[in-house]
């Protein structure tokens, strides 16, 4: 049976993911964070209030990986792993098309993401290339490998708070990529809504 984030360890989070959030966020978007957090962990009605307001904030396109990742919110605070893992997958594919801006018909497909981020070192700032490295370290690469959780610190890879703020932490690298790559937000796929149901949608592509 998959494991799901212990109510007690909900609010727990690493002190290194803090950190990088204090580099990325406002003091108010942390506040925000936090407060979304345990709205999500321990509460009723405000749990599914704070569910709404992260599915507004992460947007169903790019539909690959972005659509399975709102769809993934709705199991907070219990199942966790899958959202850090798409969000992972966003900045994977980012980094990807700013490669290819940035190197032109030189762009050689099926680089390994670590691959994808050496080359791209030398056309971002350092410091955007060590939150990068961070973010990997942090989310992504944990998200997909790392299995085999000490349970002695936690019963679950990553908490409902550490979720959150991985959502915020994604958009602000993502909104750094896209303006220093100059990639613009153009999509050939629209959200279509059925219904009165905002969750009743479908993509078309």
């Amino acid at each position: 049976m998959r494991k799901v984030c212990y109510k007690k360890e909900r609010m727990l989070i690493d002190d290194e993911i803090v950190n990088l959030a204090k580099e990325l966020l406002s003091k108010e978007l942390i506040e925000q964070a936090d407060k979304l957090s345990e709205d999500i962990s321990y509460g009723k009605k405000k749990k599914r209030e704070g569910i709404d307001f992260l599915r507004k904030v992460v947007r169903p396109y790019p539909k690959r990986p972005m659509y399975y990742c709102r769809f993934e919110l709705k199991n907070l605070p219990h199942h966790t792993r899958n959202i850090v893992r798409y969000l992972g997958d966003y900045i994977d594919l980012l980094e990807r098309q700013a490669l290819k801006k940035f190197l032109g018909e030189k762009y050689k497909n099926k680089l390994s993401p670590r691959a994808v981020r050496k080359q791209l070192k030398p056309y971002i700032p350092e410091e955007l290339y060590q939150q990068l490295e961070k973010y990997d370290k942090l989310f992504w690469t944990p998200g997909k490998h790392d299995f085999n959780v000490d349970e002695t610190k936690r019963h679950h890879r990553f908490t409902t708070r550490e979720v959150v703020y991985d959502i915020f932490i994604t958009y602000a690298l993502a909104d750094k990529i896209k303006k220093i790559a100059d990639i613009k937000d153009s999509y050939n796929e629209e959200v279509i809504y059925i219904g009165n149901n905002p969750e009743d949608y479908f993509i078309e592509p």
